[in-house]
């Protein structure tokens, strides 16, 4: 079986670890499973693309103008049909509105489209239209699989049997080196100087309520309670965070580490992973701190309360919470052994719930069937 996965991907993130581990596994089972990395014309290697060559994972730099370019991506798709490829595997928004909708009359080959989830945004932007647009690609894809079931969003314009529920899942083999990112780790470990870390991973936009956590620090920073915020990602709410960081005297208290390849590595660094996101679908970061013994407090949004299991293996407060965000650090660090259960159990649980394997299995009982209702 011949897969290609097709993404335009900015960075290495959630769905971009997870699109790593998943083809990884898929060429372990036997699959000739490649990655499709798409870009615009004369555009240098993208990190996705440098990360694939260091991991070994074939990738192939696909590059036309910018912008939906229809015939561009016709004579792609045409190239992929001659070279026998049985199966598309899209990721985003991009490759699904060019290779799911706007060519579905003239493709042939099935594809199943992830659905990752995407950021919160203005209506009247360009990225609000294009995930308008995607959401209406799906109807011409022939499988969507969503990594959470309970989202409205992803179904509310699909057939029932249209989509499917597929849960992210990690390598728990695969855990990250300590070695990898070391001198920021080294640097992280010297600005906390023996305080409680706490980290926030992920993109510096709104839905994931970076801002949430700072206000949080600021009460308790007012009560006396001392900590160090570890922020890794990039993103547009940089700006607003660090205004925010020097209004209220926050600066030895927050440091800014902007985007990190291999992020999961930090996650030893840490003493709490917090997640006061407004929306998600399945976070890897939260799997990843859990695979680590990282303790979690998190906004009960998307997946993360039945990953969490209600509370059994992580600390769940309500989205734009502050108060009780401030209160559940101020819990967690203050009292070792419910902080060690918490951890303890989540790693339990993801052990035996979100492992790679369990996921790759299920997506090539998708491609089966897939292909068998091609045949």
């Amino acid at each position: 079986m011949r897969v290609l996965h097709l993404i335009d991907s900015g960075g290495v993130y959630g769905a971009e670890v997870m699109l790593l581990s998943l083809v990884a596994a898929q060429r372990a089972a036997g699959i000739d499973a490649q990655i499709g990395s798409l870009g615009d014309r004369g555009e240098g290697e993208r990190p996705l693309e440098a990360e694939c060559a260091r991991r070994g994972i074939p990738c192939r730099k696909i590059r036309f103008n910018p912008a939906i370019n229809v015939l561009a991506a016709a004579k792609i798709l045409k190239g992929f049909e001659a070279e026998g490829v049985d199966l598309l595997h899209t990721h985003g928004y991009k490759a699904d509105i060019l290779f799911g909708m706007l060519l579905y009359p003239v493709r042939r080959i099935p594809i199943i489209a992830t659905a990752h989830g995407w950021s919160e945004t203005r209506w009247c932007t360009k990225v609000a239209l294009y995930q308008t647009l995607q959401r209406l690609s799906w109807r011409w894809i022939e499988r969507v699989a969503a990594v959470a079931d309970n989202s409205p969003a992803y179904r509310a314009q699909l057939r029932q049997d249209h989509v499917v529920t597929i849960e992210n899942g990690i390598n728990l083999d695969a855990a990250p080196s300590a070695v990898t990112n070391s001198e920021l780790r080294r640097r992280i470990m010297l600005y906390c100087k023996g305080r409680p870390a706490i980290g926030i991973v992920g993109r510096l936009s709104h839905e994931k309520g970076v801002d949430v956590l700072l206000s949080a620090l600021h009460q308790l920073r007012s009560s006396g309670d001392e900590c160090a915020v570890v922020v890794v990602g990039e993103g547009p709410e940089r700006g607003r965070l660090e205004d925010f960081v020097a209004k209220n005297g926050l600066h030895d208290q927050v440091l800014f580490v902007g985007y990190v390849e291999g992020a999961g590595s930090l996650m030893s660094c840490f003493d709490l992973l917090v997640m006061p996101s407004r929306t998600e679908g399945l976070p890897i970061t939260l799997l990843e701190a859990m695979a680590a013994n990282v303790p979690v407090i998190a906004s009960r949004v998307g997946q993360i309360g039945r990953v969490l299991e209600e509370g059994k293996c992580g600390l769940l407060i309500a989205p734009e919470d502050a108060g009780a965000l401030a209160a559940g650090i101020r819990r967690l660090l203050q009292d070792n052994a419910y902080r060690e259960s918490l951890a303890t159990r989540a790693r339990v649980r993801v052990t035996d719930n979100y492992s790679m394997s369990k996921t790759a299995g299920e997506y090539t009982s998708q491609y089966d069937e897939l292909l068998c209702m091609k045949a």
